[in-house]
């Protein structure tokens, strides 16, 4: 069972312990998803949260399922609220023993995009045949596509977190909770103890529970950035690129840096977010310069037109973009790790300081802004290209 609340209920999505088929605990964001107090669910049948349908399913296909492998993920339920509300829910458990812990990530967002969607294209169609004041209703019917554009892709995104989202639960943040329960078992029953073992486990214990404060605090910043209320304006990227190599450099007082940098063209863009991107993307490449060696990074600049639709097949509009090229002269990586080092906690050098976090925060601060941020190695180094759209309002 879970021992350590303050994490699971800092946490997006709901959590919840089963033990002997009765609920264990259940986190703050399942409990006020369905309008309950903690109290009222704890030592509850588990069946309580589900509909008449979704209990049917969980006793002859989930439960049975995670029985025989241990692990399930991407399942689609429904849970009911203390008013009787259907709540639709993506699903993943896993098995601890006699006991196991389920997660529910809401997705009630999904039909509504797609009816959105749907009523998109029927508006288009209906413009085109009637030919009745054709003029205002594309204007509407692209504003609509381009909306469309937008939640499809953003659905897409989202279903693609909420899987890294669960194997980080699962693993990431269960295997410090896991061996912080093992240091205190120690201590609570061994019988003699001399201060210096006493030490250590309380050292290994701080340091579990600075690795968990790490873990929860970024992932409530990546999940922010999609929450965030900054406003769109006019930025400078000179200004804003300067700030931000000044304030990367800080984080390596003994780095020497060599930078070249192109003229940049005026953006739209909340501003903190873009000055974000740029530390994250240069604190990279001064992190892993060649050992020995400075930090050489080089800026590259290209604008040109391109379809504004990604996602919608046989829709075009040009819109004018900006790419950006960082290249460093730093060791790199395979090629087989060009979508590797932008996942979440991910590090291909576990000697270096860091969470492996700063690249998968970068690539959603673009996406957000309905651009790109790939990566790829080079001979001598790596190159990271940030395209965006130079008017968010056009995209």
């Amino acid at each position: 069972m879970i021992q350590n609340h303050a994490i699971p209920d800092e946490l997006p999505c709901g959590v919840v312990s089963v033990v002997d088929g009765k609920i264990g605990y259940a986190n703050d964001f399942l409990c006020t998803l369905l309008g309950y107090e903690n109290a009222e669910l704890e030592q509850q049948q588990l069946e309580k949260l589900f509909t008449v349908s979704t209990r049917i399913f969980f006793q002859t296909h989930f439960f049975p399922l995670l029985k025989l492998g241990q692990v399930v993920e991407e399942v689609f339920l429904s849970l009911l609220s203390k008013e009787g509300q259907h709540i639709p829910v993506l699903a993943a458990g896993r098995q601890a023993g006699n006991d196991f812990y389920l997660v529910f990530a809401t997705v009630r967002n999904r039909k509504k995009y797609e009816d959105e969607i749907l009523t998109a294209r029927k508006v288009a169609e209906e413009a085109l045949e009637k030919n009745e004041m054709l003029q205002q209703l594309r204007t509407e019917a692209e504003f609509r596509l381009a909306e469309s554009e937008r939640q499809l892709a953003m659905l897409r995104r989202f279903n693609s977190e909420y899987v890294e989202l669960n194997k980080i639960i699962s693993h990431d943040l269960h295997e410090p909770i896991r061996k912080m329960m093992l240091h205190t078992d120690i201590l609570l029953n061994s019988k003699e103890q001399d201060r210096k073992e006493v030490e250590y486990h309380l050292r290994k214990l701080n340091g579990f529970s600075a690795r968990m404060r790490q873990l929860t605090g970024s992932l409530q910043e990546y999940v922010a950035i999609d929450t965030s209320g900054e406003p769109v304006t006019e930025l400078d990227l000179n200004s804003i690129m300067t700030a931000a190599l000044s304030a990367s450099q800080q984080k390596f007082p003994d780095a020497e840096v060599l930078f070249s940098p192109d003229n940049l063209p005026r953006i739209e863009g909340a501003r903190s977010q873009i000055d974000r991107l740029f530390r994250e993307v240069f604190t990279n490449a001064i992190r892993y310069r060649k050992r020995g060696a400075p930090a050489e990074i080089k800026i590259r600049v290209t604008e040109f037109n391109d379809n504004i639709y990604k996602e919608l097949k046989g829709k075009y509009r040009y819109v004018d973009f900006v790419r950006i090229d960082v290249e460093d002269k730093g060791r790199g990586f395979a090629p087989e790790f060009n979508e590797y080092i932008f996942g979440l906690f991910q590090k291909l050098d576990l000697e270096t300081e860091g969470a492996g976090f700063g690249l998968s925060l970068a690539r959603k601060i673009v996406q957000r802004h309905k651009g790109e941020l790939n990566a790829r190695p080079l001979p001598d180094g790596a190159v990271f290209s940030i395209i965006l759209p130079k008017k968010q309002r056009d995209s």
